[in-house]
């Protein structure tokens, strides 16, 4: 972590943001390998596979965060508040985005899972189109 910091600290503006722009393309990645293998313990029936897939995914998720909070807080202490806020804006995004991908996985896992939990079965399409819908909207306002 502290040669994390020294690395960053010693970039100029632009390569923190091109950093930046790297670690969003890096979570776009990563979103796409979470879903992949959620399809792929879905298809090959292997539900206990889940945890270690979250394990995995929670982890990479906490490295990338740290390291956004860390270029975020060199630009407000280098008095570039603007930039951070836009930062700060585009992390909260991405936890609400988590956040909705977390529960329409869960949803998901209902559906192909019967005995996953005593979950009402009717309502699981409905739940899943709105977490889509929820994942799409933070899409939207990411590429805005």
């Amino acid at each position: 972590n502290n040669e994390m910091l020294t690395k960053i600290s010693s970039l100029t503006n632009l390569e923190l943001l091109n950093l930046f722009t790297s670690i969003q393309s890096e979570r776009i990645m990563i979103y796409k390998d979470f879903s992949n293998g959620l399809i792929y313990i879905i298809e090959n029936n292997n539900l206990p596979d889940y945890t270690h897939l979250c394990t995995e995914m929670t982890s990479t998720f906490g490295v990338l965060s740290k390291q956004v909070i860390s270029i975020k807080d060199f630009f407000y202490n280098r008095g570039l508040k603007e930039i951070a806020k836009v930062i700060e804006a585009i992390q909260a995004i991405e936890k609400d985005k988590l956040l909705y991908n977390a529960s329409l996985h869960l949803e998901l896992l209902r559906r192909a899972f019967p005995n996953f939990t005593d979950y009402c079965g009717s309502s699981i399409n409905n739940q899943v189109d709105e977490m889509n819908k929820k994942i799409e909207v933070c899409n939207e306002k990411l590429v805005d």
